[in-house]
């Protein structure tokens, strides 16, 4: 006989989802559906949202999250790696970019909450800067990165391990190209990371900043500076509206 349900809940809101399904399965308790055990399912599917999201969606963000179950950016991931333990992670940053598009005192304090949230759980460092990933103009550079490299042939389990090691280096491997950078500030750039053998790095310019960029990825291309230090560089330049935008990827020839 099943204990009472008090105690079924003191018991498995302590415990993660794998143990506290044990703990259900040894008392008998199979369907969550019947009556008197909706507070149960409630606590399960919790559970199950926080381990896949890394925070507990209400059900307005929940519904949320399933849309974005269809964003373009989302499903070719999920088509890249479709194995990758923690894809619907990048849906929790894709929750997070529309808070940072409203920008109104509740979603800012949400966007604060779910990112605290996602500190304090284990290996939450990586965790954040997975769910930043959607949040930041690199994301489709990344996206055409590892969508290169499977068209090269990798394995499903190389390009989650080389996506795991964007995740952690993506930010100190970017530029951002500023309005106020001088070509020469992209070409020092270039240099650096060539200089500390970086495998990849990626440079994105928007508006103004566009032509900068192009201007000295030709420069790096003409002078052979990639090639002597055997690189190759990848421009995609996109139109957006009357503005102008170039994504960069350079990578080492032996990728």
């Amino acid at each position: 006989m099943a204990p009472p349900i008090k105690e079924i809940i003191d018991v498995i809101a302590e415990l993660s989802l794998k143990e506290a399904l044990i703990y259900l399965t040894a008392k008998g308790i199979y369907d969550y559906s019947k009556k008197g055990y909706e507070q149960i399912k409630k606590i399960i599917r919790n559970k199950y949202n926080e381990g896949k999201y890394c925070f507990v969606p209400d059900k307005k963000e929940a519904l949320h999250l399933l849309e974005f179950g269809k964003s373009p950016q989302y499903i070719e991931m999920k088509l890249l790696v479709p194995n990758y333990r923690y894809i619907d992670i990048l849906r929790t940053g894709l929750l997070i970019e529309q808070y940072h598009k409203k920008n109104t005192p509740y979603d800012n304090r949400r966007i604060k909450e779910i990112k605290m949230h996602i500190c304090n759980k284990p290996n939450g460092k990586y965790f954040l800067k997975l769910a930043n990933l959607p949040t930041t103009p690199f994301f489709s550079v990344i996206i055409s990165y590892i969508h290169d490299l499977k068209m090269k042939g990798y394995s499903p389990v190389f390009l989650e391990e080389k996506f795991d090691e964007i995740v952690q280096n993506w930010e100190k491997s970017s530029k951002f190209t500023e309005s106020t950078d001088e070509e020469k500030d992209i070409i020092l750039f270039c240099n650096t990371q060539m200089e500390n053998k970086n495998n990849y790095f990626f440079i994105l310019g928007m508006k103004k900043a566009a032509e900068t960029v192009e201007n000295a990825i030709d420069y790096l291309e003409k002078n052979r500076i990639f090639s002597k230090n055997k690189y190759t560089s990848k421009e995609i330049k996109i139109k957006e509206g009357n503005q102008p935008r170039i994504e960069v990827t350079i990578f080492r020839e032996d990728d």
